[in-house]
């Protein structure tokens, strides 16, 4: 079996960072974010509870995927996080699974060489 190591990240940080921003999601207001380069997102629900102002720029192809990368950062990153959470408990319970059967496969093969005696 391959084993692949993922980059060394700490993860405690990023969910430190992610919980201590503004709850999402970010909404960008429309007044300010419509054919601008200039860009004003605030939280959803909130009067004006402003997030940040940016400039994305000018670049008609590059601004808007920039702008938005931006207002999904905030839940994206909270759902990606879960996403490791959940795969790091199923691979917990996969290795413990893989560690009993192998338990298991051993006391079967001492079970067979028990039972059949000498080999002549």
């Amino acid at each position: 079996m391959t084993t692949h190591n993922a980059p060394s990240i700490d993860l405690d940080t990023i969910r430190e960072r992610a919980n201590a921003a503004t709850p999402g999601p970010w909404d960008p207001d429309p007044d300010v974010s419509n054919g601008s380069s200039e860009f004003f997102a605030y939280q959803r629900g909130s009067f004006l509870s402003g997030v940040c102002f940016a400039d994305f720029g000018t670049d008609e192809e590059q601004s808007p995927a920039d702008r938005e990368f931006f207002i999904h950062a905030r839940q994206d990153i909270a759902a990606l996080l879960a996403m490791v959470d959940d795969l790091r408990a199923k691979h917990t319970e996969v290795q413990e699974l893989s560690m009993r059967r192998g338990e298991e496969i051993a006391r079967l093969r001492g079970e067979l060489r028990n039972t059949r005696g000498p080999v002549a």
